[in-house]
């Protein structure tokens, strides 16, 4: 919509019209602007001289829209992806996204959808070209890592992708296409056309957990492992539910002796060292959890044995802040505590489950208690809602239902026999 406005000199008199004319908005969301001055004729009106700039600016805002137009027709997907990337980028310098999450996205950009949209026209992408996209993803299989393997294992297919996974790439897809009709690159977003059914869904994967029996082995085992540091980082996992993520971002300015306050994360880039970020995963997450005395003493036991190891250092210590370091000092990489844990479980002759699993185990306990609410079991976790404990890990609320219904039912029977 452009906007006219006179101005005047000293004396009040009107010497010209500036016309101001809205081109759309910048990747950091500032408006872009075209400004133009008119010059009406002096023997006019106000009125009169106001309707004629207004006749121009409205021939003027004609023109720049349909020369937009006709740029947009030219312009790629891959050229509209460069402006969103640094919109991420943008999002990430003011905090309101975190470079782990932006990086995610830009992953999902360079696997497949700018392999197979990033030459066409904006513009020609059609709800039928994302139909025909989501249909093959369907049938698509994660690629193979690059590791070394047995011949059992050479013979194995990649596990197709999950209906989460794929649920990731509409998401972006239809987060760029709103990006692009934003900037009036286009006027329909494909995506909005996509059937309900046609859309992928996120998976309702249930947790996997160590049943009490394998807890109590692991109770065990953890309280005669020699590892100061793994017992330490175990013990968190184990008795506090927390994310690996958190763990690792922990400072020990975050541990007062009897508690931890997980108010921030970790990250690590490619080719980066491990960082603590500023924010954690989601807003709930900030929280304080009262350490069981097993976590307390194997954490002082950690500083204990880290004070030693920063002595022997002197200043090629890199991190002091940090409490889980390797021996320069540097905030352990995620992949050294998944490490550690598949020799912990192996050599002890352990069923093996991922690190995380850890959590859903502590997790799962807590429900099994029945001493704690929904609320105070989310609380604890750090989720953001309570739908996602429910929906995580129904496995333990099926047990405790079955529980429930079986102690019921014999209260009701012992008073039947009672009355008879």
């Amino acid at each position: 919509m452009a906007t006219v406005e006179p101005r005047r000199n000293k004396q009040g008199v009107i010497t010209s019209w500036r016309i101001t004319i809205s081109d759309g908005y910048r990747p950091d969301k500032s408006q872009k602007r075209i400004f133009r001055t008119f010059h009406a004729d002096p023997n006019k009106t106000e009125n009169a001289q106001r309707k004629q700039a207004e006749k121009y600016a409205a021939r003027l805002e004609t023109e720049c829209e349909d020369k937009k137009i006709n740029d947009a027709k030219k312009i790629t997907f891959s050229k509209v992806y460069e402006e969103y990337s640094d919109r991420l980028d943008d999002l990430v310098f003011s905090g309101d996204l975190a470079q782990q999450t932006a990086d995610s996205y830009k992953k999902l950009f360079n696997n497949r959808l700018l392999k197979e949209f990033g030459g066409m026209a904006i513009r020609e992408i059609e709800t039928d070209d994302i139909d025909r996209f989501l249909r093959r993803l369907s049938k698509d299989r994660k690629p193979r890592t690059k590791t070394k393997s047995t011949v059992s294992e050479k013979k194995e297919q990649p596990k197709k992708l999950s209906g989460t996974y794929r649920l990731k790439y509409f998401q972006q897809l239809n987060g760029i296409f709103k990006y692009a009709k934003h900037q009036k690159y286009i006027t329909i977003n494909p995506c909005d056309n996509v059937e309900k059914n046609d859309k992928p869904k996120r998976d309702t994967q249930e947790a996997q957990y160590y049943e009490l029996n394998e807890c109590a082995k692991i109770m065990d085992l953890l309280s005669v492992y020699t590892d100061p540091k793994w017992k330490a980082y175990f013990s968190l996992s184990f008795y506090c539910g927390c994310r690996p993520g958190e763990i690792i971002g922990l400072n020990w300015s975050d541990y007062d002796g009897e508690n931890i306050y997980i108010q921030a994360g970790s990250y690590q880039g490619k080719g980066e060292k491990c960082k603590r970020t500023e924010k954690p995963k989601t807003k709930k997450s900030k929280r304080r959890i009262m350490l069981a005395p097993e976590a307390v003493t194997a954490l002082n036991a950690w500083k204990a044995e880290q004070a030693k190891k920063r002595l022997k250092c002197g200043k090629c210590w890199q991190n002091p802040e940090a409490v889980f370091t390797n021996d320069e000092g540097e905030r352990i990489r995620p992949q050294a505590p998944t490490k550690a844990w598949k020799n912990f479980t192996t050599e002890n002759k352990l069923r093996h489950l991922p690190l995380y699993d850890l959590r859903h185990t502590n997790c799962s306990m807590l429900i099994a208690s029945r001493e704690l609410s929904v609320e105070e079991v989310s609380a604890r976790m750090g989720h953001e809602q309570t739908s996602t404990t429910l929906n995580i890990y129904t496995h333990a609320f099926a047990n405790y239902n079955r529980r429930a219904t079986t102690a019921l039912a014999n209260v009701l029977k012992a008073a039947a026999n009672d009355n008879q």
